[in-house]
């Protein structure tokens, strides 16, 4: 069952990241896209937030521009555990997928024995 939800959880992303964003007519013009080719490039273990464990790795493609599409990972876990570690291989699928994408892979504050998933678990 767990498998399964992962896997409903990273399809829906999927979707999301794929039809949700389209652009608006009053962007800002002051900012624009580099004409500047940018190599492939991975960060690793950025900080969101105070707790530990709250840290994303971005990977980021190649002539990327401010149109650059972003896929997030989010591993399952029910709140109680897992780790963005457990979604490697579906960065490495989405990545041959979509290489023009950035994905982000995060991790969160895991609920445990007295303390609450909400609104801890972010």
């Amino acid at each position: 069952m767990k498998k399964i939800s992962v896997h409903y959880l990273l399809a829906l992303l999927l979707l999301c990241s794929l039809f949700s964003c389209t652009e608006d007519s009053n962007t800002n013009t002051s900012i624009q896209n580099s004409d500047t080719s940018l190599e492939a490039k991975q960060l690793l273990n950025i900080a969101y937030g105070n707790d530990s464990s709250q840290v994303y790795d971005i990977y980021l493609p190649e002539n990327r521009n401010l149109n650059t599409k972003v896929i997030i990972l989010i591993h399952g876990g029910g709140w109680t555990s897992g780790d963005k570690t457990d979604m490697n291989s579906y960065k490495d699928i989405t990545q041959e997928e979509f290489p023009e994408y950035a994905i982000v892979n995060i991790n969160y504050r895991l609920a445990s024995q007295g303390v609450s998933s909400f609104p801890n678990a972010t």
